[in-house]
């Protein structure tokens, strides 16, 4: 069927193979702690550069849903679901964590050579981060995601974190709050001062 490929589940026990959807490309299959639900991300893209949604699929009553559908802009403006971030379920099966970042989008068609491209890296005395520290860093600076979490008891998504702020992910936890800490601003004097400086939060799962 082209590039399509199709997302099955198979009973093991009995042999019986279901066929849950037919796309272009799956990512992040992961299932709830009982095994009654997958999530997982799909592109229906043909191009290299692919653009992700949320699905779960649940398997006792045999429905798809589609959580977050970028087409339909729940996002924020420019964002999408990241293939970068980690599906993770608490325990409970009640929420689910996801990665969000920058739509991701082909690079423009470019004449020049490798060897004809002038490289240059501009560092700013104001920046948090010394530039050798950036250059090192940079490949996990394009894979950052923002944390989101999705509520299956009323169907709705907040955003928890971003690039200023990490969050403890606490699986078992069944409380509203979630601890969180950030050394922003304090990030600069490290260029200077190496004491492990942060500020900490309780950060509200169903508010944000």
């Amino acid at each position: 069927l082209g590039d399509s490929s199709d997302l099955n589940l198979i009973n093991l026990k009995t042999k019986e193979s279901k066929l849950i959807k037919r796309s272009v490309d799956f990512k992040s299959l992961t299932f709830n702690e009982k095994e009654s639900t997958l999530a997982f991300l799909m592109s229906p893209d043909t191009n290299k550069v692919k653009v992700y949604d949320l699905h779960a699929f649940n398997i006792e009553s045999n429905t798809l849903k589609s959580l977050i559908d970028t087409t339909k802009n729940k996002l924020p403006a420019g964002k999408s679901v990241s293939e970068n971030g980690n599906l993770q379920f608490s325990k409970n099966g009640k929420l689910l964590y996801f990665g969000v970042a920058k739509t991701p989008k082909e690079a423009p068609k470019d004449s020049l050579l490798e060897s004809e491209k002038p490289k240059l890296d501009v560092w700013h005395y104001a920046e948090n981060r010394l530039q050798p520290q950036q250059l090192k860093q940079l490949k996990n600076d394009q894979k950052a995601t923002d944390l989101y979490v999705y509520h299956f008891t009323d169907d709705h998504f907040v955003q928890l974190a971003d690039d200023t702020l990490t969050v403890d992910i606490d699986l078992e936890n069944e409380q509203n709050v979630l601890l969180a800490s950030s050394n922003e601003k304090y990030a600069r004097d490290y260029q200077w001062d190496l004491s492990d400086k942060e500020d900490v939060y309780l950060v509200d799962v169903n508010s944000g």
